[in-house]
């Protein structure tokens, strides 16, 4: 056995044999290399050979060819093909049955290149050295078979390992993460006619219980017995990997459509569900999954991965089928956050202004001040949109400051244009109240400010189910609010959780009557009743009252017959900038707005 490592590379073309020689002339590997086909096997079959490197696509016989003849002269040489775009089918095939050891996708990085050769020759001196031991061991006595059994046994180990190590899953043998994606490449990169690749990735629900409740050896033992389900139940040609966790995958090119997809993903889930024993104890242990089905040129089986991972994990206790719309929606809303997170500081807030008319006169006595959003010049989104995802990011808290900031610098501009009476009202949301930094920022404008005088014609907006969180704090803090001269309103009312003994408690002035009542005034009895009832309360309470969403001039004239303070609503004006509301001002003075 001779200890020089020979790396005999074939292709047909000199560039790429330049290419390998300098790649390995760093190893101290000796080189041979060959453009012929035939040169290469008569060189394999008069010195020894330790590696063989060749290209897939050659003038003869392809690369898989090639190398199952090169088998017969050189069996113990490492086989390895260099692959483009190469026929998967063929190439598995010949890996199954031994022509090829390792299959390397072009283009190859040197690093790589090398490091994959030095593994070939780690092994081919294993496999050398496992003959070496074997025949001295055969002469020996028997008292040493013992040993030589040892010996090969570590071996083969060590083989393995240098094969499977990175590819298997420990606890279940199966083809984990890695692998899993090798092999999705693979198939990306052969011929797939008219079908689909499917990629289907299913979840073990309750897993987590059963190791809460027995401990991970028990978790364990399930995920074994799901892969011998698994492997129990797959068709011939399917492949079965665990992704990790309580996840697995099942791969398959059977199905050109979701409904056939489907019916098979679901049968899958029916062989793996079911009863489990764990210390004799039946345990009942279920399945959902995640599918995701492409028929596009060229496949990208990673994406397809990754598709059916989300599919699956928006599946609950079902299948989730991949929407080609999800990726996009959630990047979009996620465009939005990061846009909205950055609004105040690129100056893109405005709050436009929603008149509140006398109901007998139709002059302009307050405006409430509404948060709009130009996330682009000319595109303003809508509230209903951004208002949410303030809350749920807590941004609400830091862009409610600004609200009411500029509502008190709106109220000053509008004094100072000479409407000495007009009122403004900004909303505060939950959070604000929660933090109670609205008491502090209204402290520092009265302590700032020359227009401290017009803190009465300020109002705080709050609704029924904000105060329903944390009444003894809401209690604390609106009374704070009263004492520095502001006023509150309470919104929405009717439509939350407001009794006659709650609102006694709350030092309310205004109370605004909900829009789903006032629209259905005329057509409703019981909208009508409702109404005079809030009306009556109000009265008998002191405070203020303003009906909200009021669109017609009938709406109009039986509010104020019932004896309704002051409305609000389309039938007068939408939500309008300061520069167009100083119009309708000026309007208001001489005339109404009705």
């Amino acid at each position: 056995m001779s200890d020089t490592i020979r790396i005999l590379c074939v292709d047909d073309e000199e560039a790429v044999l330049d290419g390998l020689r300098r790649s390995l002339k760093r190893t101290g590997f000796e080189c041979i290399a060959t453009t012929s086909q035939e040169e290469a096997l008569r060189i394999a079959g008069e010195v020894e050979i330790t590696v063989v490197v060749t290209d897939y696509k050659m003038p003869g016989m392809n690369g898989a060819e090639f190398l199952d003849r090169l088998r017969r002269i050189a069996p113990n040489a490492r086989r390895v093909l260099l692959s483009g775009e190469a026929d998967a089918e063929s190439i598995m095939r010949s890996v199954n049955q031994g022509a090829i050891h390792k299959v390397l996708t072009k283009p190859v990085a040197r690093d790589e290149l090398v490091l994959a050769l030095e593994e070939m020759v780690e092994i081919y001196r294993l496999q050398q050295d496992n003959s070496r031991l074997s025949d001295e061991l055969a002469q020996s006595n028997q008292a040493l078979r013992a040993i030589n059994e040892d010996l090969s046994r570590q071996v083969d180990i060590k083989v393995d390992e240098l094969f499977n190590a990175r590819r298997l899953d420990s606890l279940t043998f199966l083809p984990n993460r890695q692998a899993i994606l090798e092999y999705l490449t693979a198939q990306a990169a052969g011929e797939a006619g008219d079908t689909a690749l499917m990629v289907a990735c299913l979840g073990i629900r309750g897993l987590g219980r059963i190791n809460e409740t027995f401990g991970l050896k028990a978790g364990d033992a399930v995920l074994a017995e799901v892969a011998r389900r698994l492997q129990a139940s797959k068709l011939h040609d399917e492949f079965v990997g665990r992704l990790g966790g309580d996840q697995f995958c099942v791969v398959s090119r059977h199905y050109s459509d979701l409904g056939s997809a489907r019916r098979r993903l679901q049968a899958i889930i029916d062989s793996i569900s079911g009863e489990y024993k764990i210390e004799a104890h039946p345990v009942l242990v279920t399945a959902n999954a995640g599918v995701s089905l492409d028929t596009t040129r060229p496949l990208d089986g990673e994406r397809l991965l990754h598709n059916a991972e989300v599919a699956r994990n928006s599946a609950g206790p079902g299948i989730g089928i991949h929407d080609p719309d999800a990726g996009r929606i959630i990047a979009e809303g996620l465009k939005l956050e990061f846009d909205l997170r950055h609004a105040l500081d690129r100056d893109q807030f405005e709050l436009h202004y929603q008149p509140r008319v006398d109901a007998a006169s139709g002059r302009v006595l307050a405006v409430e001040g509404l948060l709009r959003w130009h996330r682009e010049p000319g595109k303003m989104v809508s509230p209903g949109l951004f208002v949410p995802l303030l809350e749920q990011t807590g941004l609400i808290v830091p862009v409610g400051e600004w609200v009411i900031a500029e509502g008190l610098r709106a109220l000053e501009r509008f004094h100072a244009a000479g409407h000495h009476r007009m009122g403004v009202s900004v909303n505060v949301s939950r959070a604000q109240l929660n933090d109670a930094s609205v008491v502090a920022q209204l402290k520092h404008w009265l302590t700032t400010s020359p227009n401290r005088h017009l803190a009465r014609y300020f109002e705080i907006e709050v609704t029924e189910s904000a105060l329903a969180q944390d009444e003894a704090l809401c209690r604390t803090v609106l009374r704070e609010i009263e004492d520095l001269g502001f006023g509150i309103a309470l919104d929405d009312f009717g439509t939350g959780y407001s009794a006659l003994s709650t609102l006694m408690q709350y030092p309310i002035d205004t109370l605004k009557i909900d829009r789903s009542f006032v629209i259905n005034l005329g057509t409703s009895d019981t909208a009508g009743a409702v109404v005079r009832a809030i009306i009556s309360l109000g009265r008998s309470l002191g405070m203020r009252l303003v009906a909200e969403g009021v669109e017609t001039e009938a709406q109009s004239h039986l509010l104020n017959d019932l004896g309704c303070d002051q409305l609000q609503g389309f039938y007068f004006s939408k939500p309008i900038p300061e520069s167009q509301l100083m119009t309708v001002l000026s309007a208001s003075a001489a005339t109404s707005i009705a």
